[in-house]
């Protein structure tokens, strides 16, 4: 798995491609053989997780690959066989994407031993191809994959290409010298057809790379085929096989030779085959054109591309040859636009992988472009969990957020008037093409000129009211389209003043152009009123200011619990500052033209509600978050003319705005301005500080590309749908190679377990526990209650449930069937049995008229109350009833650690035993043991209407003070416990005879004693109907 990862990650190829398909070679007979070594050792999942068929199923599985997933078990061919079919797939467009080829792990020593019998290994564990010295071959493991793309697409993705497979074939032996002979004559057909399949003559091939396993009779036979495959060519044909480096990996020999040759050919080095004394005197070497190589040496230097061929054969007698083409000149890189700060998204699995990740990624990121790696790591890696973004710039390399991703709920919050600011947005226009598109589509809606206001200069031109709100608005709708086009879709949206109309604008409240129009004719309105006036923010909550306001002094702001904003006439305003500065409370006057948000704004009410009826409002698509009434308005409400001549008017009530998006669910708070205002005031004005993200887009004095890639990665880390390829766009350079992840290597072996005296292995002591169940509230539609003199269950109807009652009292088998029956003409959800009552009878014979009763039984009593159950459950076989039988009892089992561990009631714990039994049989009709309170109150009630229906999947359930427990069997807790000595015989009773119907303590006593030879007692199989009808 890892070496898939490993492989996919490498050339910068993530797991977006879901069209790739899996070809494996594995060895299913060492696995099994793992599987037997570790009998007993595993859970229940232990075969699927060694089974070799399913290896390609869960590497598709756990990379989310949906092409064909297929794994090939050719013995020693099945790499290159996976390669070959891995092409067709791709050539037959079943994928776009593929890998292929093989792993082989030794998990014992078996082969080595098998092998060794044979006289098929080398003694001194060397594998010697093609040598005279060759005395057998040499086991080894490994894994070698190969990633496949269609040529035009690898090029057309900027992907690196190492070589070019030209063509392959496979065949089989047939009925030849024997299945695990090697046959010549089929060795030279596979390597004709390769050939045809490739388009190339036996001259157009420089080396091949054999199977070459050193031995004594396959090696000469292999030579053979070559020479006569590759016979006609005025040019040798140099020969070597990488086993001779590597040992015989068997399932990935092929992929090991493919490998090799492809490295080969890239670096022009035909590599040595070591350890060959002299070439094998078996092979005709002088009749030419085959050379064995046993020194490295250059390539042929001819006029055409580098060809190189593998073959592997199978021992069952499946051959393989592929043909290997030197990759063609990817000539020179596109041309890259000078590098500026890039975000790298980093992320693992777990905290650990994640700093090993970022520590491996910082080391060798140095000599590479910044865009490339950015490029590399976004559209060449996995999403995990835990994520780190760093921010490369011409200073460094430092990491900007660190998180673990949940789910967020995100609101996007619009500065005021007072944030703008020369050369704001300037940068984000440079750098993302979205804002760039957004702002030139807002402008064309506004005043000509605009844009040389907002870039230029002049602070005091900007600042004017009539060019400040339609500025900010082009920047807040240009910055809203750049979090759209990262993937952020906010959940809500809001704004402080101005920003409320950006805010209405991106609910769908105003089209563009209606909401431009608003904008700049409220700004202008504003500019034209009389000068004068003031605005102070003061330390203080609006009770406290409240005695202070009057007709010259209003609350323009509520921003948080001690943060309100004064606005009116300059005298009174200063006046009142002033006497909160005399209390050592902080305060600050406002640069503004105007006092925004008090009485001197009413003139404009009449031409701005002018203005607002030739405009085209509809509720919002978006819930909005209101600061004229500090709560999410009812979508109409922003639809409504009356509602902007108010927010003009009106106090911004940004306090109670944050506190609404917090009942909302909001966690994740961006603010969208040139500034980072409304980012110190959330916390503050949060009711109950939390685990809220707030962050800007931008903040002044910083550059801007920065903060808001810092604020798309902070958003990325915790969660929020940020699309890392939005902010690193593709391109058409090869990927810089990478590290890639790195894995947390454990050891999952599974390991024999240790010896013991006797040979008996270590079983662990378990106990019984009993957990709460979490049962969601339901009632079944139709219960039948069956009673035995005791209360009916009449409460059950109170909780919606419609009951029958059914007195069993002194009815057989054969008249409770027959009742039965009349009672289920409207078939009943469930059947509920209660405990005996008082007047029942406490001793009887099971009644087993239908079976062939044994003298085992003779004389044996059962318990009234299993003796009813059983009856039960056999009327209800016999009246063809198929709702499931529930028996409830009082006092069976002990729950928690306040009850008497002894149990209340002997002859109700019967039941339990004998309703364990009957659930392993797993008959349809069964469906449970309830275990009530003496005293079962309305909760109860409640409580067991729920576990009548089933919902929990439990069968087990004691129900306390309106709870319902499930039982539980856990590891005992440790500590010193006395190992018993057995001596004597020790009874072990079953539970189908008559035996099990004798006291109940039998099999604890037989257990407390020192008895050495174990007896079993059950009755026989015949016997199994008076126990639960079939």
């Amino acid at each position: 798995m890892g070496a898939v990862r490993t492989c996919r990650d490498r050339p910068g190829l993530a797991a977006r491609h879901a069209d790739r398909c899996v070809r494996r070679g594995d060895v299913p007979r060492l696995r099994q053989r793992a599987r037997r070594s570790a009998a007993g050792h595993r859970g229940a999942l232990g075969r699927r997780g060694t089974a070799g068929s399913v290896v390609s199923g869960r590497i598709a599985y756990q990379l989310g690959l949906e092409g064909p997933a297929i794994t090939v078990d050719t013995a020693c061919s099945s790499s290159l066989v996976a390669l070959h079919l891995a092409a067709q797939s791709l050539r037959a467009g079943e994928c776009d994407l593929a890998v292929a080829g093989g792993v082989t792990v030794m998990a014992t020593p078996g082969s080595f031993v098998e092998f060794t019998r044979q006289g098929g290994l080398a003694p001194d564990g060397r594998c010697k191809p093609f040598a005279e010295a060759a005395d057998g071959t040499a086991w080894s493991e490994g894994v070698g994959l190969l990633l496949l793309e269609r040529q035009s697409d690898a090029r057309r993705n900027g992907h690196e290409v190492l070589a070019v497979l030209r063509g392959s074939a496979v065949n089989s032996d047939g009925a030849s010298n024997g299945l695990t002979a090697p046959n010549g004559p089929s060795q030279q057909r596979v390597i004709d057809a390769a050939l045809a399949a490739a388009g190339l003559g036996p001259d157009d091939v420089d080396v091949v790379q054999a199977h070459g396993t050193g031995t004594t009779l396959g090696d000469p036979i292999e030579a053979e085929a070559l020479r006569a495959a590759y016979g006609d060519r005025s040019e040798e044909l140099l020969l070597g096989s990488v086993k001779a480096n590597l040992g015989h990996t068997q399932a990935a020999a092929g992929a090991a030779g493919v490998i090799a040759m492809v490295q080969a050919m890239r670096h022009g080095i035909v590599p040595a085959t070591p350890g060959v004394d002299a070439p094998s005197s078996a092979v005709d070497w002088a009749a030419g054109p085959v050379r064995l190589v046993t020194a490295a040496e250059k390539w042929p230097d001819r006029d055409r591309p580098r060809r190189a061929a593998v073959s592997a054969f199978g021992i069952s007698g499946t051959n393989a040859h592929v043909v290997l083409e030197q990759a063609p000149d990817s000539g020179t890189d596109p041309a890259r636009e000078p590098a500026g700060t890039e975000a790298w998204f980093v992320s693992a699995a777990t905290p650990e992988a994640l700093d090993a990740h970022v520590g491996r990624i910082t080391a060798v990121s140095g000599g590479l472009p910044r865009g490339d790696v950015a490029h590399a790591l976004v559209h060449g890696r996995s999403r995990f969990e835990h994520r780190a973004v760093l921010l490369a710039t011409d200073s460094g390399v430092r990491e900007v957020a660190r998180g673990r991703a949940v789910p967020r709920r995100v609101a996007v919050l619009f500065s005021g008037q007072g944030t703008q600011r020369p050369g704001m947005g300037r940068e984000l226009y440079g750098r993302f093409p979205a804002f760039a598109e957004a702002f030139d589509e807002v402008l064309g809606h506004l005043r000509p000129g605009l844009r040389e206001i907002v870039w230029g200069d002049d602070a005091d031109r900007l600042a004017r009211t009539g060019t400040a709100q339609p500025a900010l608005f082009a920047f807040h709708v240009a910055a809203a389209a750049l979090l759209r086009s990262w993937g952020v879709t906010p959940a809500l949206t809001g704004g402080h003043s101005i920003g409320a109309l950006a805010a209405a604008h991106l609910a769908g409240v105003l089209d563009l152009a209606s909401a431009a129009r608003l904008v700049t004719a409220r700004g202008e309105l504003m500019e034209a009123l009389p000068g004068g006036g003031a605005m102070v923010a003061v330390e203080a909550g609006e009770d406290e200011v409240a005695a202070h306001l009057g007709p010259e002094v209003a609350l323009a702001a509520v921003n948080g619990p001690s943060a309100v904003v004064l606005s009116g006439a300059a005298d009174a305003v200063d006046a009142v500052a002033a006497s909160f500065s005399a209390r050592g409370r902080r305060t600050g006057r406002f640069p503004v033209s105007h006092a925004f948000h008090s009485h001197l704004m009413e003139p404009i009410s009449v031409p701005l509600r002018e203005v607002l009826d030739g405009l085209d409002l509809t509720p919002a698509r978006i819930p909005v978050l209101s600061d004229v009434t500090g709560t999410v308005v009812d979508p109409a409400a922003p639809a409504d003319p009356d509602y902007w001549v108010r927010h003009a008017r009106g106090t911004v009530r940004f306090a109670g705005l944050v506190a609404a998006a917090a009942q909302a669910g909001v966690d994740t708070v961006v603010e969208l301005g040139p500034d980072a205002t409304l980012s110190g005031l959330v916390p503050d004005a949060l009711p109950v500080h939390g685990d809220v993200l707030v962050t800007p887009l931008c903040r002044d004095g910083r550059s801007e590309v920065d903060t808001a890639l810092t604020a798309a990665a902070r958003l990325h880390v915790a969660g929020a749908a940020v699309r890392p390829a939005a902010l690193v766009p593709g391109s058409g350079a090869p990927v810089p190679e990478l590290p890639t992840y790195p894995f947390d290597r454990r050891r999952f072996w599974p390991e024999p377990p240790a010896g013991r005296a006797g040979g008996v292995p270590e079983v662990p002591a378990l106990c019984e526990e009993w957990v709460p169940l979490q049962n969601p509230p339901s009632v079944p539609e139709r219960v039948l209650v069956v009673v035995d003199g005791g209360r009916p269950a009449a409460a059950l109807t109170a909780v919606g449930a419609s009951v029958g009652f059914l007195d069993a009292t002194g009815l057989d088998r054969a008249a409770l069937a027959a009742a039965l029956a009349d009672a289920a003409t409207d078939p009943p959800d469930v059947v509920l049995s209660l405990p005996v009552g008082d007047t029942a009878e406490t001793t009887g014979r099971a009644d087993t008229a239908d079976t062939d009763e044994t003298d085992d039984t003779a004389g044996g009593e059962v318990p009234a109350s299993l003796l009813r159950r059983v009856t039960l459950a056999g009327a209800l076989a016999d009246a063809g009833v198929p709702a499931p039988l529930w028996c409830a009892t009082t006092g069976a089992v002990p729950v928690g650690s306040a009850e008497d561990t002894a149990v209340a009631d002997p002859e109700q714990c019967a039941v339990w035993g004998w309703g364990r039994s009957a659930a392993l049989e797993d008959r349809p009709s069964w469906g449970g043991l309830v275990d009530l309170p003496a005293e079962p109150g309305p909760a109860t009630v409640a409580a067991l209407a729920s576990v009548l229906t089933g919902a929990s999947g439990e069968d087990q359930v004691a129900i306390r003070d309106g709870a319902a427990f499930g039982r539980r069997l856990v590891p005992a807790p440790t500590g010193d416990r006395a190992t018993p000595v057995f001596r004597d015989t020790v009874l072990v009773t079953g539970g189908t005879g008559g035996s099990a119907r004798t006291s109940p303590g039998t099999s604890s006593v037989a257990a407390r004693r020192t008895w050495s030879w174990p007896a079993a007692a059950a009755r026989p199989p015949p016997a199994w109907p008076r126990w639960w009808p079939s």
